[in-house]
């Protein structure tokens, strides 16, 4: 089993972020902070937070995620559903913070395939990008 460990970790590269959201102390303020509806383009997200703020869009609506501490939340990305041909979806999600706000942490590990792998829907056999750098380019160009 760890040879097969070692063989996943091989595959994959990881990349660590935290985000720390400082108290908003005007309750008057119109200030918000936080991060608009986006889908995550690598191939798997790890998530720990320390409050809620979290949403997800379910049946058009933009739903609080359940925040339970020392939890950690599993968002599967949108490479990984282009790998499964699509029978995974990757969650339309953002971060709400108002002015109403104390503090909040998080840390999230993303994974994605090493930069010359290609990207290939499993699925139906087909290679979608000789590389995966062209693929987080092409994501990366869409935001701007």
């Amino acid at each position: 089993m760890e040879k097969d460990f070692e063989i996943l970790k091989k595959q994959f590269e990881e990349l660590l972020i935290y985000a720390y959201y400082k108290e908003i102390n005007n309750k008057d303020s119109e200030y918000e902070i936080g991060i608009p509806p986006h889908k995550d383009f690598d191939f798997l997200t790890i998530l720990n937070i320390n409050k809620s703020g979290l949403e997800y869009k379910i049946n058009q609506k933009w739903v609080p995620l359940n925040f339970k501490k020392d939890y950690i939340i599993l968002n599967l990305s949108k490479a990984l559903s282009l790998s499964l041909g699509n029978t995974v979806h990757s969650g339309l999600h953002k971060v709400e913070i108002n002015n109403d706000f104390k503090e909040r942490l998080s840390f999230g590990i993303f994974m994605s395939l090493p930069k010359n792998y290609p990207l290939i829907d499993y699925k139906n056999g087909k290679v979608l990008y000789d590389k995966y750098s062209d693929y987080i380019k092409m994501q990366i160009n869409k935001v701007r």
